[in-house]
This record gives C-alpha cells, structure tokens and sequence, in this order.
C-alpha cells in the first residue's frame, strides 16, 4: 500500500520544492504519492478517494484547485515518514507556520476530504494560540511518548 499526502493549497512548485528537499536528503520517493486537492476529491470521502489512489496508483487533480486554508493530510506507515515529510515542506515554503499536517486518523476516513482539512486547520489555528498545557482536555504527552 502507497503511502499517500494530499495537498491544498500548495501550487505545484511547492510540491516540486518539498519532494527535491526529501530526494536531497537522500530519501526514495518510491512508494509515495503526493497530490495536490482539488474541488471533486474535495467532495470525496477520505477512505474512499484513498482507496481509489491506492488503486490507481496515482491522483491528479485534473480539476480546479480546492479552496481553503494551506492543509497537508498523511496516510502514513510511521509518524516518522509524516514528520519527515512534515518537515522537508515546512524547509522550503516561505511561511512554514501556515499549512496544518496530520495523519489519517480512523474517524477522519469517515469524512470528506474539505471537512477533515478544514478540522485541522481550525485546530491548527487554534494552536497558534493557545497553550495546549492549559487545556484540560488536551492528552498529557509524558516522556516515554516523545
């Protein structure tokens, strides 16, 4: 199974920086699909449209881009390869404070792909400010967890 990231937001010269930044560090594509959203994957649901790329090995967004906030969302193997790739964009892109990343969770594959990259760019912004040690609700990271 492909490990796939799907972009919005991102022009195409984006993509092509972060992906030259990864091959710089010696790091192999093969086996990654990176894709740029558009506004019909936008409608789709996440399980689905990964599902369909899986298949066919690959996703244009032959239609208009999607509208939104800068969003990243990862199916991923490892938290590694996400922060890998997290972090190889967030090196070439001129304000690497605004897109929001996060991995495929088992309830975002139940949703469509513009309401999951919106969910985390709300979150996203709300990081920016507030401190998660300050809410009650946020998950206590301990050290082993690090």
């Amino acid at each position: 199974m492909s490990e796939i990231f799907i972009f919005r937001g991102f022009s195409q010269e984006d993509l092509d920086k972060g992906k030259n930044f990864i091959l710089s560090k010696g790091i192999n594509l093969e086996g990654m699909i990176f894709s740029r959203s558009d506004e019909t994957m936008a409608k789709e649901n996440v399980e689905s449209l990964l599902n369909r790329i899986n298949k066919e090995g690959s996703c244009p967004a032959n239609g208009a881009p999607a509208e939104g906030s800068k969003a990243v969302i990862m199916a991923v193997n490892t938290q590694e390869k996400a922060l890998m790739v997290m972090r190889s964009f967030k090196a070439v892109l001129d304000k690497p404070e605004e897109p929001a990343f996060a991995m495929i969770t088992p309830t975002s594959l139940e949703w469509t792909l513009e309401y999951y990259m919106d969910h985390i760019c709300q979150e996203h912004e709300y990081m920016k400010t507030h401190n998660p040690a300050d809410d009650p609700d946020m998950k206590k990271i301990t050290p082993e967890e690090k």
